[in-house]
Parts: C-alpha cells; structure tokens; sequence
C-alpha cells in the first residue's frame, strides 16, 4: 500500500492510500475474499458489497479543520471531510478493466475527543445511491 499524507495550506491536510491485494487458493469461500464498500473504502456502497481474490483501490481525503470547541474542560477538534474512493475487485488479474472501476464521492464530518479518539460521519454517493456510515477513527 501507498500511503499520503501532506498539509496543503495550513487547516487543509490531503490524505490518501493506494492499494493492490490478492489472495491465492481454489475455491474460496467469499468472507475470506477481498471486498470494496462499506466505511473504510468505496463509501458509497454498502459493506461488502464487492468481492473478488484481486483488488485495486484507492482512498482519498481532503480534510479541513473547521474549529475547536473548548467549554468546561472539554476539547474538541471538528474537521470537515471531502472524499474520494475508487476500485475495482477481479476474480482473475486479467479481468482488470476501466468499465470494471467504481467511484464514490461523499462528505463527511470528523470529531477529535481527547487525543486518541475520533468518531465520524460519513455520506457517500455511488452509482446505487446514497450511504451514510458512523464509525470511528479514520478509513485508513
């Protein structure tokens, strides 16, 4: 995996990871398969919606730091994300193609409690429509 991750102006970072996974074998069974969709990678789609023993794919972030929220001893940090997922799953390395590729966008909104806790919301769009994910920490 190639990872990104880089400040663009000063409250605008872009991060970002690239990835190629295969599994070998005959026969699997699908829960051991790579997939795309879900929280963590095209956000768009629903969990799992896409398996295959190849997969490409791609998570992209543009993620603003709006404000701090400091008020009784509870500190906050409040980002703003704009998102971008793409891949694509093959059962054979030769069915790679670009009609095969899927794309999401989406935004999302990010909270920093403390120093090591992150929830987020994230709405994404794909060709299926809408998805709308909490979870916690970052995709990647």
């Amino acid at each position: 995996a190639l990872e990104l991750k880089f400040d663009v102006l000063k409250k605008l970072t872009y991060a970002g990871i690239m990835s190629y996974d295969e599994i070998d074998g005959d026969d699997l069974p699908f829960y051991v398969l790579n997939e795309l969709g879900g929280s963590r990678s095209l956000r768009g789609y629903r969990h799992g919606r896409f398996y295959g023993a190849y997969r490409l794919s791609s998570v992209n972030e543009l993620r603003w730091h709006a404000f701090d929220f400091d008020r009784f001893g509870f500190n906050t940090k409040w980002e703003i994300a704009a998102f971008l997922d793409y891949g694509m799953v093959a059962d054979d390395r030769s069915d790679f193609a670009a009609h095969r590729l899927r794309v999401a966008g989406g935004v999302g909104i990010r909270t920093h409690f403390a120093k090591d806790v992150l929830t987020r919301i994230d709405v994404g769009f794909g060709e299926e429509g809408m998805r709308v994910y909490v979870d916690f920490g970052y995709p990647f």
